[in-house]
């Protein structure tokens, strides 16, 4: 018979209890680093093709930490109105974090990244307990475009965070004149692909403003994502189109190959014996 030490028998209680917590699904909120104790989102579409987005994050950190990050998925696949997948890439412009120290890519290197990642707070200064955050930005080239419909969708949180956000609110306003309502209005949360409109927000409709809270049993994981869909009617907002599209794709291949010719032309005149 094997003699089990107090030792084993310890680790051996340890490790039945992660299994437990891993199977269970539950969230240890004292492994995280801090938590969003409040989470606001503020949208609001220009019917000239872009929509600006404030979002406010309240935060307890738990342990020391310089601050935090927001990433942006810039680059995604979606179906099309024809049922094709196509590639869509939207722009960040205009961002802003009042009162904290922030750094984000370029323009020149999100163009070419699939997301925009924020870093927020000061490399040379911890904070700890609770801090307000405020961030601001516009998206542009996010709206589908359909023969009947022009279909705004947003993912309002991501299943990125390494975090549980306990109280969250958003509010979509549409342009002037649009109804918004259940018929044209589709929220999602929960993990990535939940297709069921969402039981775990309350949602309210005044005229062309679309507003949700979290009801008080739900807390958003790590792993779910809030996602909002509005069907607005076509012609509501503007398609904005490149003047030259090939150049605005593409571009970046005719820089390197003007670079290339320039380089290849000077090795010519001077580089030969």
């Amino acid at each position: 018979m094997i003699d089990l030490t107090d030792g084993v028998m310890r680790s051996f209680k340890l490790f039945l209890l992660g299994i437990s917590l891993f199977f269970s699904g539950i969230s240890v909120s004292y492994a995280q680093d801090f938590i969003v104790r409040g989470f606001e989102a503020d949208i609001r579409i220009n019917p000239e093709g872009w929509f600006e987005v404030t979002e406010r994050y309240e935060v307890e950190f738990l342990r020391e930490r310089h601050g935090i990050f927001r990433v942006i998925q810039t680059n995604y696949d979606f179906i099309d109105p024809d049922g094709i997948q196509q590639k869509r890439r939207i722009k960040i412009s205009n961002l802003e974090v009042p009162g904290h120290q922030f750094d984000a890519p370029s323009d020149f290197k999100q163009k070419y990244s699939d997301q925009l990642r924020i870093r927020i707070g000061d490399p040379n200064h911890y904070v700890n307990g609770f801090v307000n955050y405020e961030i601001r930005y516009r998206v542009e080239n996010a709206f589908i475009f359909k023969d009947d419909a022009v279909q705004f969708y947003w993912n309002i949180k991501n299943d990125g965070w390494p975090t549980d956000f306990e109280q969250v609110y958003f509010k979509v306003n549409a342009p002037e004149g649009v109804t918004l309502g259940g018929d044209n209005c589709y929220v999602y949360s929960g993990p990535r692909g939940a297709s069921a409109r969402s039981l775990d927000f309350d949602i309210s409709y005044n005229q062309n403003v679309i507003e949700g809270r979290n009801r008080s049993e739900y807390v958003s994981v790590p792993n779910h994502n809030l996602t909002v869909l509005i069907n607005l009617p076509a012609g509501s907002v503007a398609e904005i189109k490149p003047a030259f599209p090939f150049l605005h794709d593409y571009g970046w291949t005719l820089l390197i190959t003007a670079m290339i010719a320039s380089f290849y032309g000077l090795w010519k005149r001077f580089g030969k014996d």
